[in-house]
């Protein structure tokens, strides 16, 4: 049975043609099928925000979508992550190197089954990620003849600080920095925080710790939009990943806060978020 669609999210940029041979790869394998390239500009290496990026718009995608995320291939010291195959219970399917870009799909949706991707006989010159996704959305391929079986643990996942929610109260981590605009992606979705019962337009207490020092302790409002607060100031919103987001109105709270998250002098799960509902 043929793919709704193949997605295709990369670093790889539209500088040059390193992405369109991705769709060229995909139709190596299947001339028919429809791809979609998601994302082509994320930035480098940046495999926390890439996974909070997939979840947030992977989930508008028709289920047994076949998903080929290329985001940080090589290590610091330009070594291949050896590439694998995941099965998501509702049956989408993502190709990608194991370095931690599924952890935030994992934590949220699952991960029904995972394959190493050593059985593919690739192309000379045809990328393996997308020459797989066509294979296997075209049904040429059989997920479980990509490669051999691989135990949940083999898995490679980021830490993050632990997400803890009580009424009027919650603690979470940072997941991710949108580094263009400085805002921050926790790691508490949309729904969840809401079940604290801390509603838009609430008024709160928001404390980010890196180990025992607080980097940053505010009063502030809890809203949907930015354009509910003045120019400057800090907000918690609704992220457009579907994760809480934390930001300034048209400035860098990273870059006010954070800069040596920034500079990746530091680690993001080292850091933790306490937010509290306040008497209005």
């Amino acid at each position: 049975m043929q793919q709704s669609v193949i997605a295709i999210l990369t670093d790889y940029g539209t500088r040059d043609g390193r992405a369109a041979k991705l769709i060229g790869a995909v139709k190596r394998a299947e001339e028919t099928l429809d791809v979609c390239l998601a994302v082509n500009n994320f930035p480098a290496g940046d495999v926390p925000g890439a996974a909070a990026t997939l979840h947030g718009f992977l989930g508008y995608f028709p289920a047994r979508t076949v998903t080929a995320a290329l985001i940080g291939e090589t290590d610091g010291k330009g070594r291949p992550f050896p590439p694998i195959a995941a099965k998501a219970p509702d049956g989408k399917v993502f190709l990608v190197p194991n370095n931690g870009l599924l952890t935030v799909w994992e934590q949220t949706h699952g991960i029904a089954a995972l394959r190493r991707i050593d059985a593919v006989d690739c192309p000379v010159g045809a990328n393996l990620y997308a020459y797989t996704a066509g294979l296997l959305a075209s049904g040429i391929l059989r997920f479980e003849a990509v490669g051999g079986e691989m135990e949940p643990e083999q898995l490679v996942r980021f830490d993050s600080a632990p997400v803890r929610v009580e009424a009027g109260r919650v603690q979470c981590g940072i997941q991710s920095v949108v580094a263009a605009f400085g805002n921050l992606n926790l790691n508490i979705t949309i729904d969840r925080f809401l079940e604290s019962g801390i509603r838009p337009g609430d008024r709160i207490r928001l404390t980010v710790t890196y180990g025992e020092t607080a980097v940053f302790d505010g009063r502030l409002r809890y809203e949907r939009t930015f354009g509910c607060v003045p120019e400057g100031a800090s907000v918690l919103f609704n992220g457009s990943s579907d994760f809480m987001g934390l930001g300034c109105n048209q400035t860098s709270f990273a870059g006010r806060y954070l800069a040596p998250l920034l500079r990746k002098e530091t680690a993001m799960a080292d850091y933790a978020v306490r937010i509290e509902r306040e008497e209005q």
